[in-house]
């Protein structure tokens, strides 16, 4: 199992396919195989997916120490050296693109195109932090079991709830297991994020802004129609019919169709 050591913690990755490099970076409690149905289509497109399971999550090691969302973008910097890839593009949903934004305001040599998906540049509001850590409490003191109504219409849009019941309840799952000293830092690292309204116009990689239209955690307005509006040429994408937080999981066949739309002429600038 690929992984890679970083401030004592294990970073498990996965490599598939040839060409130039696409990083795919999932949310928080979620974890790389969320990209599953993307991988198969961006490489029979001739690229090289590395998808990372983030500190904490999946196959990686917990990380119930401090951390702040730059060390996160060290250590998909770490995978990325480890596997002697120069530059790539970068792919975030969620808590991923608060990191692949990060990660291109600091290295922009590395990133040669940047997808953000249900994110934001704008820090947390205090109310929203005071929430996210009251619900944390909430799983510290009862388990994330208590709370799995609560989570689902946060991450999933009413569409994906009243279609998809397979797909929810296996990540509902999969919530209940995750390692509780690990989605606390999460929770504190994502609520701490620093404000970086002022530094989209920055950004110089070719961007593709993607949203839910029913997105409850991260509303399109303000958050990607800011994204959208401040980076200079960004493509921007709405997937309608109730799609929430995680469109990659719950409209993969159009989140893929804007995603290759969008990597095609840099496969081509690549060449």
């Amino acid at each position: 199992m690929p992984t890679v050591a970083r401030d004592g913690v294990s970073i498990h990755f996965e490599d598939e396919g040839t060409g130039p490099v696409v990083v795919l970076l999932h949310g928080i409690a979620f974890a790389g195989d969320l990209w599953s149905a993307i991988v198969g289509p961006v490489v029979e497109a001739g690229w090289r997916a590395v998808t990372i399971d983030l500190r904490g999550h999946g196959a990686s090691g917990p990380s119930a120490e401090p951390f702040d969302l730059d060390d996160v973008v060290d250590d998909v910097e770490a995978v990325l050296d480890s596997l002697g890839v120069d530059e790539a593009v970068c792919v975030g949903n969620c808590a991923g693109g608060h990191v692949a934004l990060r990660f291109a305001l600091a290295a922009r040599t590395r990133v040669r195109g940047l997808v953000l998906s249900a994110t934001t540049a704008q820090a947390m509001d205090t109310v929203k932090r005071l929430k996210y850590q009251a619900m944390m409490l909430g799983v510290r003191l009862a388990g994330a079991k208590a709370l799995v109504g609560q989570l689902k219409p946060l991450f999933f849009g009413p569409g994906t709830l009243a279609e998809r019941h397979e797909l929810v309840d296996r990540w509902a799952g999969r919530w209940i297991e995750a390692h509780v000293a690990s989605m606390n830092e999460w929770v504190t690292a994502i609520g701490a994020r620093r404000d970086l309204r002022h530094r989209l116009g920055e950004v110089s990689a070719p961007t593709l802004v993607l949203v839910g239209d029913a997105d409850a955690a991260l509303p399109a307005t303000p958050h990607s129609d800011m994204l959208a509006a401040r980076i200079h040429g960004a493509r921007y994408e709405i997937l309608t019919g109730g799609i929430g937080h995680e469109p990659p999981l719950e409209d993969p066949e159009t989140f893929t169709k804007h995603l290759l739309e969008f990597l095609g002429p840099l496969h081509r600038d690549h060449g």
